[in-house]
């Protein structure tokens, strides 16, 4: 039992708790009562809940800057080394003369390898050394085989369809239905109809030593109608370190370039209204080159033998032992050095939905993958729709994410919707005193369907003293926190009010 002095103490608590005496007899009274009595008669005070057990986290993986990469390898044997590049005009097929395997071997557009054709041998359909291919119309290739000084004309499947002698063959063309071919003994550039017949021969020993490489430039303008247009070629010497400019009709030569050493193929180029120079050389690679001479950009290779410029944009490169490989985009090979695409600068925002948008010291966004590998970067400048004020031009404030939608906030109080395929979507702007805590709003707007999203932008309106006329009305889902916001100076008191 309790003692009686300890029972006054306990009701005299409960009278402090429930109010005067002539209601302790209540039930509140008697139950909290009850508590305190059994608590005590126990002997010991009411168990506080149990705090939850301490998080153990451990780090998983540490995401870096990954820009791009520059070229893809495409399949090709160990330890051969590619020679020549062509294309067929008709089914974009690709090929590439193996000198290792005295073969060709046949990609599809894609880059998938498809077959290979031909070997080694003397014979018809048999090649030695071959160092150059392109495609004729109707899926037919041309060959020129060095090691059997001679040039073949093969079937789609291989099967040999004519030859006849050159003396050894290098650089080879196709344009429109002739096959041109460098001849490095005899110093001269060939032209043959497809069945063998010469139609051209080029003398090129008052200017080069060794001639190697061959590229078409287009064909010269005028000429009168029904005439065969006069087709222009470069003319490379790896010894003299020159690109020599040819045409199949005349003797008019000029020096295209003479730099830099070792230079086996040029092929022209251009890009947003300029005009380049692809230079495939030993020990250096692809070189971008202006005209006049000066380096643009570089891609280091041991040796790249030939360039083709496919149909419908990449560049393929044949890059001697170190096989074959594809440029995908060759413009961003130009402004790799300022292009920001994923490198993380100075990052400081982050938000995680179905995928994750970063933050940094540049004005944009950028979205990566849950694994780690940048998708798309949304930079804001005055050519993104809609147009972007001057005052946004600028890295967010901060960035949030919930599902697949993707938020960034401006100190200018705008909030906007990310989209990577259009840009940005359409704007709402928060009051200035609301960016705290605005990821919670953010969150709620996604359960409202984008159909009915405000087109509109909100705005703060001028303060006045009464709360329901300082700033436009939330729709009507309740789907944003109210707005507190110090009263403006000459009101009567200096309490924060809500803005509905």
């Amino acid at each position: 039992m309790v003692a009686p002095r300890r029972f006054q103490r306990f009701r005299h608590r409960a009278e402090r708790y429930l109010g005067p005496r002539r209601h302790a007899s209540g039930a509140g009274a008697a139950l909290v009562l009850g508590l305190l009595v059994a608590s005590t008669a126990a002997g010991r005070p009411l168990q506080a809940q149990q705090p939850p057990p301490a998080l153990n986290y451990r780090l998983q993986a540490t995401w870096e800057s990954q820009p791009p990469p520059t070229h893809v390898a495409l399949e090709w044997p160990e330890g051969h080394v590619s020679g020549g590049l062509g294309q067929n005009p008709e089914s974009r097929e690709i090929l590439v003369t193996d000198l290792s395997d005295h073969s060709l071997r046949v990609y599809a557009p894609d880059g998938r390898f498809l077959r290979r054709l031909a070997g080694f041998g003397i014979g018809p359909g048999q090649l030695a050394d071959p160092r150059d291919v392109d495609g004729l119309p109707g899926g037919r290739l041309a060959v020129a085989d060095t090691g059997n000084n001679r040039v073949q004309v093969l079937a789609a499947d291989g099967a040999p369809l004519a030859s006849w002698s050159v003396n050894g063959p290098q650089g080879l063309e196709v344009v429109r239905d002739w096959i041109y071919v460098v001849s490095r003994p005899d110093r001269r550039v060939y032209g043959f109809s497809a069945d063998g017949a010469l139609q051209r021969s080029i003398d090129l020993s008052g200017r080069l030593s060794a001639p190697e490489g061959l590229a078409y430039r287009g064909d010269m303008t005028g000429g009168g109608a029904g005439e065969r247009p006069t087709a222009t070629f470069a003319v490379t010497d790896p010894q003299s370190g020159q690109a020599l400019g040819v045409r199949d009709e005349g003797t008019q030569q000029v020096t295209l370039l003479s730099s830099p050493p070792r230079m086996v193929i040029a092929v022209p180029w251009s890009y947003q209204d300029a005009q380049y120079w692809l230079i495939g050389a030993e020990a250096k690679g692809l070189v971008i080159s202006h005209p006049s001479g000066e380096v643009a950009a570089e891609l280091t290779f041991d040796r790249v033998a030939d360039i083709e410029t496919l149909s419908d944009g990449p560049v393929l490169l044949a890059t001697g032992s170190q096989g074959l490989a594809l440029v995908p985009d060759l413009a961003y090979v130009l402004r790799q050095e300022t292009d920001t695409f994923g490198r993380l600068l100075a990052p400081r925002r982050i938000g995680v939905g179905a995928d994750v948008v970063l933050g940094d010291g540049a004005p944009r966004a950028q979205i990566w993958s849950l694994s780690g590998h940048p998708l798309a970067d949304l930079r804001f400048d005055a050519g993104n729709p809609p147009t972007v004020p001057e005052e946004d031009i600028a890295a967010p404030a901060d960035v949030a994410a919930s599902g697949p939608w993707r938020y960034a906030l401006w100190r200018s109080g705008r909030i906007r919707r990310l989209d990577p395929a259009t840009g940005l979507a359409p704007t709402w702007r928060r009051k200035p005193a609301a960016a705290a805590g605005w990821w919670a709003w953010a969150r709620r707007a996604t359960a409202w369907p984008a159909s009915t999203w405000p087109t509109s932008r909100w705005s703060s309106s001028t303060p006045t003293c009464s709360p329901r006329a300082s700033g436009p009305r939330r729709p009507p889902d309740s789907w944003a926190p109210p707005t507190w916001r110090s009263r403006p100076s000459g009101c009567s008191s200096s309490t924060a009010t809500v803005t509905a």
